[in-house]
């Protein structure tokens, strides 16, 4: 807060990045700038730390999420809300360092808080298309009048028209979203299931050895 002839006033740089870390981050609240040393702080769930004190993934997204509302509010200065702004945004390896469950709600969470951006991205991970087509799932359910589960309810809605997905090699562009389903179809996730069958290997093979050594 700052004051400027006797009265209070935001600058709303500051208010575009405090609105853009409300919605991207639910958990994380309160964030400023601390003195002596200078670091920038926030509070997760309540309590206090320095960024260079969380993970890796919170610092990767608090970075990007800080970067991008800076430049809304900076090139929006007419908007009474610059994230909501048109824009294109490409981001390479949009699930680096993010644990599953995060890759699952990310681009989720990108929508949300920059609801007119369009999204160029690229992954090396089958769970952010996974979320993808949670999302796109979402789109086609029927419209009633009785109120949906909360878990439901959060889910940002995706239409297919606004998706367009490939999988890119040396040899091709292949398109990854099936017109009839208008969904991704599990060209990539053939490869994640591949990696939990052999979990689950594991977890048989271990399970087998400690049965054995106790007969």
């Amino acid at each position: 807060m700052i004051t400027l002839l006797g009265s209070p006033e935001r600058l709303p740089e500051l208010e575009a990045v405090r609105q853009g870390l409300q919605a991207m981050f639910p958990d994380v609240s309160d964030p400023r700038i601390k003195l002596s040393p200078l670091r920038f702080a926030v509070k997760l769930k309540g309590e206090e730390f320095d960024v260079q004190q969380l993970s890796d993934g919170y610092q990767t997204m608090i970075g990007l999420t800080l970067d991008l509302c800076s430049r809304f509010a900076t090139a929006n200065p007419h908007l009474s809300d610059p994230l909501a702004a048109e824009a294109i945004v490409l981001i390479d390896e949009v699930d680096l360092h993010l644990h599953p469950r995060w890759q699952m709600r990310v681009v989720q969470d990108l929508l949300r808080t920059f609801p007119n951006t369009q999204f160029i991205l690229t992954t090396h991970s089958p769970v952010v298309l996974e979320g993808v087509n949670t999302m796109l799932k979402r789109s086609t359910l029927p419209p009633t009048d009785r109120a949906l589960p909360t878990n439901l309810e959060r889910i940002v809605c995706l239409p297919a028209h606004a998706v367009r997905a490939y999988h890119t090699s040396l040899q091709a562009l292949e398109p990854l979203l099936d017109p009839e389903e208008e969904l991704l179809h599990d060209h990539l996730i053939e490869a994640f299931n591949d990696v939990a069958a052999s979990f689950d290997d594991l977890c048989d093979l271990k399970a087998g050895r400690a049965l054995a050594s106790n007969t």
